[in-house]
């Protein structure tokens, strides 16, 4: 997948370019099912190249569309930052945690790799 259709002008989400080019990167694009506990951009009225404030119980009810959505064959779940820590803590999935790319763009690549890594580990 090549992760230009996410767009480069002002209107580009930049959290999913940073996921999608990271994914890409790594050569697992194609293999990963995301789902943003705080799906669809919202964002405030006449600002929409800011996300909207993540609200504790906004993350808790998004977590529990994620626990139905997500797949009974998953080999791993991850948590992008404490709001989906927080959810998925929440909904009792277990999962990984790395840093959020917004806030820590190289930790949060770090973070996934090493993770990777040890799933390629596993299935070798």
């Amino acid at each position: 997948m090549d992760p230009k259709w996410l767009g480069s002008g002002p209107e580009t989400e930049k959290t999913a370019r940073i996921v999608f080019e990271t994914l890409a990167a790594l050569g697992i694009v194609d293999e990963v099912v995301a789902w943003n506990i705080f799906p669809f951009h919202p964002h405030p009225v006449g600002n929409p190249t800011v996300n909207d404030k993540l609200s504790d119980s906004r993350a808790k009810l998004h977590a529990d569309l994620v626990y139905h959505f997500a797949p009974s064959s998953r080999r791993l779940v991850v948590a992008v930052g404490s709001k989906a820590r927080l959810g998925l803590e929440h909904v009792g999935i277990s999962f990984s945690h790395i840093p959020h790319p917004a806030r820590r763009r190289t930790a949060f690549a770090e973070g996934l790799a090493a993770l990777v890594g040890e799933l390629d580990d596993i299935t070798q």
